[in-house]
């Protein structure tokens, strides 16, 4: 499992969004910790950043395999 870092907007984000959108952010970054190659996930056009939707919202993250680090 990768360990896992927050850009200071996404955790902005978090701390002020809703209990069940929260609840529901952080199960598929816990998901995309363990697997981050994802069969639907979709990369971003001329960056190095994957994006996964939920719901309305994106998470864009980075896999750093020689860190062993999810960056969202």
């Amino acid at each position: 499992m990768l360990d896992c870092k927050l850009s200071s907007k996404s955790a902005k984000f978090l701390s002020k969004c809703e209990e069940t959108l929260y609840n529901r952010l952080k199960n598929k970054i816990n998901k995309l910790r363990e697997n981050p190659f994802l069969s639907d996930y979709k990369r971003v056009l001329d960056r190095k950043e994957k994006t996964f939707r939920v719901g309305d919202y994106r998470i864009l993250y980075s896999v750093f395999k020689g860190n062993n680090l999810l960056f969202v």
